[in-house]
């Protein structure tokens, strides 16, 4: 099912396809440029839960790292309960800060 088609190099996520090649639109979301198909999907973070928790992990496993370290650090110092607290510190605050700057980069 073909809606339209033009032959101008704008497409409709606002990247332009080579000039003087036919763009077809299949359907809403679909283009095709030449043998090339383009798919626009638009998606709403606030209904959609993957992409939060996804960067919720991916902030807590980044503040993981820098308390790891400290913790073999302390570790092959001598004192693993050293360690171990010193771990617990660092994680805390690491990954109280890379919250609050995830909680303000997601704000619309």
């Amino acid at each position: 099912m073909k809606d339209s088609s033009t032959t101008t190099g704008d497409m409709a996520d606002g990247s332009t396809g080579p000039v003087g090649s036919s763009v077809e639109r299949i359907s809403e979301n679909i283009t095709r440029c030449g043998k090339e198909y383009r798919w626009i999907h638009d998606v709403s973070l606030w209904r959609d839960t993957v992409i939060p928790m996804r960067l919720f992990k991916i902030t807590l496993l980044a503040a993981l790292m820098p308390a790891l370290l400290l913790l073999v650090i302390e570790t092959l110092e001598g004192s693993f309960m050293r360690g171990l607290q010193a771990f617990g510190q660092v994680y805390a605050i690491v990954a109280g800060i890379m919250l609050c700057l995830f909680i303000i980069a997601y704000q619309p």
